[in-house]
C-alpha cells in the first residue's frame, strides 16, 4: 500500500514540485520584468536633466539613450571660459600697450628751455610770462647739429631724428639728444630719409655706376640691402620719394640737364623712366600706382607723360594731403590753390591762401604752407594758422610737434 501510494505520490509529487518551481521562477521573473519596465517608464518620462530626451508616443518602455548633451555643455562652458580668458588677455595687452605708448610720449623741451606742458602749449621764447599758445602743438629745439648736416629728418613717432654728415648717417633720440648710432657704408652716403610708418631709415650710396639702397632698423640695428642697379655715369640723386602703401621707391637721377626716374618695388624690380626734362617735385600717390611730377618750367606730368588737362598751364605741385589728394598752386593766379583728386584726376575745389608762403611741407597727416612765423594746414578749410611762438628756424612738423634749429 505504501509502495503503491508512494509510487503514485512520487509521480504526482514530482509533477507538483516542477510546476511550483516553474511558477515561482515565472513569478519572480515577472516581478523583475515589471520593476524593470516601471523603471524604464519613469526614466523615459522624467529623465535626468543632463540626459533629457523626448521619447516618442507609444514607446514608453524603451529606454531613452543618453545624448552627448553633457559633453556639448561641457564644451560650451569650456569655450565660454576660453573666450573670457582671451578677452581678459586682450584687455591686459591693451592696457600694457597704452602704458608703453604713454611712456614713449616725448617730454619735449620748448624753445624757452622749459618742459612743455601736456597740452602742448609753448611760451614765446625769451618772453617771460607770455601767454601760452592756444594750439595743441609742442615745440622742440634740436641742438648740436653741425652746419654740414643734410637730410635732417624726424621719425613718424617723434622718437628719433637723423641726418647725414661726412658721408655717414647719424641717429639720435629726440627726448635727450643722445646719439644712438652712426651708420657708414663702403662709399659715402649721398641721400637718406626716414620711412614714415616704421623705425627704418633708407639711405643711398653709389659705387662706380651702381646705386645701392639700404634700410637701417633703428631698434634692431639691422641693415637690409636692395639689389644694386646701374645708373648713368656722372649722375647724382636729385630726389627720392617713397609710397608706403605700394612700397614703391622713386629715385630721380640727374645728369646733363635731364633726369631719369627709377622705380623700385619690394621685389627689387627696377623700372627705368628716361625723361626729357628736369624734375622739380616728384609726388607719388600713397594709395595707387599713379604719380605726378612738376618740371622746372612748372609743367605738370602724370605717369611720366604731360598731364593733358593741364596742357599750357603753369602750376606748382605742392604735395599731397592725408586723403591722397594733390595740391597745385597756380603760377598765373597768385595764391590760388586747386585740389586734384587722386583717383579721378579731376579738380574738386579751389581756394586762396595768404600771401607770403616761403615753402610747402607735405607730411603723412597734413600739407602745410610755411610762412616766416607760422604754418597753415591747407587741408583745413578754415586755414587756421599755427604760430611758431618760438625763436629758431622751423625745420619740420611731425604730428602735433614742431621742430626748430637754433637761430643762424
Amino acid at each position: 500500500m505504501f509502495s503503491r501510494r508512494g509510487h503514485g505520490s512520487h509521480r504526482h509529487s514530482s509533477r507538483i514540485r516542477v510546476s511550483w518551481w516553474q511558477v515561482l521562477r515565472a513569478t519572480r521573473e515577472s516581478r523583475l520584468a515589471r520593476k524593470k519596465s516601471e523603471a524604464h517608464w519613469v526614466y523615459a518620462k522624467n529623465p535626468p536633466t543632463h540626459h533629457r530626451r523626448r521619447v516618442p508616443d507609444g514607446d514608453t518602455h524603451r529606454l531613452a539613450a543618453p545624448l552627448r548633451g553633457s559633453q556639448q555643455w561641457k564644451r560650451i562652458r569650456h569655450e565660454i571660459s576660453y573666450l573670457f580668458l582671451v578677452a581678459a588677455a586682450a584687455g591686459l595687452v591693451c592696457l600694457l600697450t597704452l602704458t608703453i605708448v604713454s611712456s614713449r610720449i616725448v617730454a619735449a623741451t620748448d624753445l624757452a628751455g622749459h618742459v612743455s606742458n601736456p597740452s602742448g602749449d609753448a611760451s614765446v621764447a625769451g618772453t617771460p610770462g607770455a601767454t601760452p599758445s592756444p594750439d595743441a602743438f609742442s615745440r622742440v629745439l634740436l641742438t648740436g647739429i653741425p652746419a654740414s648736416a643734410a637730410f635732417l629728418d624726424v621719425s613718424f613717432d617723434n622718437r628719433y631724428y637723423c641726418y647725414e654728415s661726412g658721408g655717414k648717417l647719424h641717429l639720435f633720440n629726440v627726448d635727450d639728444a643722445q646719439q644712438l648710432d652712426t651708420v657708414s657704408a663702403p662709399k659715402p652716403i649721398s641721400y637718406s630719409l626716414m620711412i614714415n610708418d616704421s623705425d627704418l631709415v633708407m639711405y643711398f650710396y653709389k659705387s662706380g655706376n651702381a646705386l645701392h639702397i639700404n634700410t637701417y632698423n633703428i631698434v634692431t640695428k639691422k641693415t637690409l640691402s636692395y639689389k644694386p642697379f646701374t645708373v648713368a655715369a656722372g649722375t647724382k640723386i636729385a630726389g627720392v620719394s617713397y609710397a608706403v602703401s605700394t612700397n614703391l621707391v622713386y629715385v630721380v637721377m640727374r645728369g646733363g640737364g635731364t633726369d631719369t626716374v627709377y622705380q623700385i618695388d619690394v621685389m627689387n624690380v627696377v623700372t627705368k623712366h628716361p625723361l626729357t626734362t628736369a624734375v622739380a617735385n616728384f609726388v607719388p600717390s600713397a594709395t595707387t600706382l599713379n604719380s605726378y611730377f612738376q618740371n622746372t618750367g612748372y609743367a605738370l606730368y602724370y605717369n611720366f607723360a604731360p598731364a593733358r588737362q593741364f596742357a599750357g598751364k603753369k602750376v606748382e605741385l605742392l604735395g599731397r594731403d592725408s586723403k591722397d589728394n594733390f595740391y597745385l598752386l597756380s603760377r598765373t593766379t597768385p595764391n590760388h590753390v586747386e585740389v586734384l583728386h587722386s583717383a579721378t584726376g579731376k579738380i574738386t575745389r579751389g581756394f586762396g591762401i595768404p600771401a607770403g608762403a616761403q615753402r610747402f611741407l607735405s607730411t603723412p597727416t597734413a600739407l602745410y604752407a610755411v610762412y616766416a612765423d607760422r604754418i597753415v594746414d591747407l587741408e583745413d578749410p578754415s586755414l587756421t594758422p599755427v604760430l611758431f611762438n618760438a625763436t629758431g628756424r622751423f625745420v619740420t612738423a611731425v604730428g602735433k610737434t614742431l621742430y626748430f634749429l637754433p637761430p643762424a
